[in-house]
């Protein structure tokens, strides 16, 4: 170890660009990694996260998913008590929220009186939501609030007693006090804010959600009984689907059989969320393999370069009796320690890479939540990824030196042959294999920025030049129609007599916008099923 640190002292500038070689492709590869353990492999902040369940309305291949009613929630929750220890719903709508003399725009989570207890989160001031909070519909003017919200709003004060925040227009009393990660609700959003599930008509949503079995907002995370498997838990809520068939056929019939339930482990990212984010982040890592491939293929043609002058010192080690295991050994140990250091600086470059891809975070109007956080399981895969590079880089060249006529390499020193003709191949090897993954690398490049320029010169049908949008929802403002239809009837008003304002439109949904307004038809008299189609008002 001490003479490899002496060998590469010695040529300092080829070890600087080496560890930064391998620093580029190591750390690369820890940072799309980050996003793979964010979307695939990261729990959920809950105690015991592998007992927490999923309940989707649809197949558990991703087919039909889509989420509950309330109504029906409170048939699984009574209904699968054998099973399971709690069932909890929750949904997020956005919210106005006055913090200070600013009014902000937030993700408000209606929740059921028992979604904290559930996934075994503890306040850190306050208490959780009672049972009797969740069930007068309109009732329950009380809020547990994010620990960032907390100390923004209140210095981190531990008397909640007369803290209030406003929300729409009206002000709720806090309770309660949860960690930031609690506030990531197997979404990819952050909530601020969480009221009582049977507030959902209170702050602008459908005042008849509880008996609408149609209505489907709610998202249902359980935990799993002791010793209950995820399969028998599945058995249970196919029981439950065909006794919701026989009561209400017309939401749970599916050509003419119960429409299924799936369970699923609960993640950090929604499940029908996972199949893209999989999809793109797997192309990533692809990418910055083949770039690592490239660095390794490089850095293994200078190895062999600089073992070139050491021909000498090589056969005069074999000469005094070193075996061949010693030699390789010593050559691996001294290139592994660029491996090391370059594994090193990637890691601490993927710390900042790991920022760079959160700032890209698409703008949506609301906070988001992407945990890219360098877990153990982050830094045990920078490590794997180091030890393999090592390997790479090591065994090969050390292997290709030691292959030397003793007698040949004394009289001649670094002019000295191998005793074969393998040196010369795999140089060439080497070669071939960087130009080959380059090339490769180079062409999905410029297909993917191709593709990506069409994209934006495609046609959207309109003209998007010099056009300003301004978005306001009146739901959440608890506004009557009346007094929606007059406050959309000012803004017009007030927006055409400005000077630079040529003309102005009013829509519900804005063109290539990321929603849409769904409404269920009968294509004609004789169907049987109606089919779910997008308008615009």
């Amino acid at each position: 170890m001490h003479y490899g640190v002496r060998t590469l002292r010695k040529s300092s500038g080829f070890a600087a660009v080496a560890i930064l070689t391998l620093a580029l492709g190591i750390g690369a590869n820890t940072a799309i990694f980050s996003l793979l353990d964010s979307a695939l492999l990261k729990p959920l902040y809950s105690a015991n996260p592998s007992e927490l369940v999923s309940i989707f309305w649809g197949d558990s291949e991703g087919n039909g998913l889509s989420n509950h009613s309330y109504a029906d929630y409170l048939d699984y929750r009574s209904e699968s008590a054998s099973v399971l220890s709690g069932l909890a719903a929750f949904t997020t709508v956005p919210a106005n929220l006055l913090v200070g003399q600013k009014t902000e725009r937030v993700n408000l989570g209606l929740v059921s009186d028992n979604y904290f207890s559930v996934l075994e989160v503890s306040p850190i001031a306050g208490r959780p939501f009672l049972l009797e909070e969740n069930k007068t519909v309109g009732g329950s003017f009380v809020a547990v609030i994010s620990e960032s919200l907390w100390r923004k709003q209140y210095g981190g004060s531990t008397d909640l007693r007369g803290k209030t925040v406003l929300l729409n227009d009206s002000r709720y009393s806090v309770v309660g006090v949860v960690p930031d990660r609690a506030c990531r609700m197997a979404s990819i959003v952050k909530i601020d804010v969480f009221v009582p599930a049977i507030m959902e008509g209170a702050i602008g949503g459908d005042k008849d959600f509880l008996s609408k079995r149609d209505n489907k907002e709610f998202m249902a995370i359980g935990r799993l009984r002791k010793a209950v498997t995820l399969s028998r838990a599945q058995a249970q809520f196919t029981i439950i689907a065909a006794e919701l068939q026989k009561q209400y056929p017309a939401y749970w019939s599916e050509d003419g059989r119960p429409h299924p339930l799936s369970v699923v482990p609960a993640t950090a990212v929604p499940f029908e969320l996972r199949g893209m984010i999989t999809g793109f982040a797997g192309l990533l890592m692809a990418a910055v393999i083949v770039v690592l491939l490239v660095a390794c293929a490089n850095l293994g043609g200078f190895l062999l370069a600089r073992l070139l002058p050491r021909r000498r010192e090589i056969a005069v080690r074999v000469a005094l009796g070193a075996s061949r295991r010693r030699l390789v050994q010593q050559l691996v140990t001294e290139n592994s320690l660029l491996a090391v250091l370059g594994g090193t600086a990637g890691f601490l470059i993927a710390l900042w890479v790991k920022k760079l891809l959160a700032a890209f975070a698409p703008n949506i109007g609301v906070p988001l939540v992407i945990d890219l956080g360098l877990d153990y399981r982050v830094f045990a895969f920078s490590a794997m990824v180091t030890l393999l590079t090592a390997f790479a880089l090591g065994l090969a060249p050390a292997v290709q030196a030691t292959r030397l006529d003793v007698l040949t390499g004394l009289k001649t020193g670094e002019q000295g042959q191998t005793t074969d003709s393998g040196r010369p191949r795999f140089r060439n090897a080497l070669i071939v294999s960087q130009v080959a993954l380059s090339l490769i690398l180079l062409m999905c490049a410029g297909i993917f920025f191709g593709s990506f320029g069409k994209l934006n010169s495609v046609s959207m049908g309109f003209d998007p030049n010099n056009l300003a949008l301004l978005s306001v929802d009146l739901g959440t403002n608890s506004h009557s129609p009346e007094r929606g239809q007059a406050f959309i009837s000012q803004c017009v008003a007030r927006l055409r007599s400005v000077p630079a304002s040529e003309s102005v439109a009013v829509a519900a949904q804005v063109p290539i916008g990321l929603s849409r307004i769904s409404e269920q038809i009968l294509p004609d008299a004789q169907a049987q099923r109606p089919t779910w189609i997008g308008s615009n008002v």
